[in-house]
C-alpha cells in the first residue's frame, strides 16, 4: 500500500494548475479529497509522496453539500 496523502493539481481548461489542495486514498485506487477541490476543474492530477504524478481518471462520486468527492 501507497501513502495516504496525496497533493492534488486542479486544471483549467487551458490545462494551466488553477489550485491545489490535498487528499488520501481509501483504497489503492479510490481517493477521497474535496469537492471544492474538483468543482469548476477541468482536470486533476495527484502527486504521490515519491513524486510520481498520477492522472485522475474519473469522479466515482460527489457531494457538495458534504464537500466531499471520491476520485479514481
Amino acid at each position: 500500500m501507497r501513502p495516504a496523502v496525496v497533493l492534488i493539481t486542479a486544471y483549467d481548461s487551458n490545462s494551466k494548475p488553477a489550485w491545489t489542495g490535498t487528499g488520501f486514498f481509501i483504497t489503492d485506487q479510490i481517493l477521497v479529497t474535496n469537492y471544492h477541490m474538483i468543482n469548476g476543474a477541468f482536470s486533476e492530477d495527484v502527486k504521490l509522496e515519491s513524486g510520481k504524478i498520477l492522472p485522475v481518471v474519473g469522479v466515482i462520486a460527489e457531494d457538495a453539500d458534504a464537500d466531499l468527492a471520491k476520485l479514481l
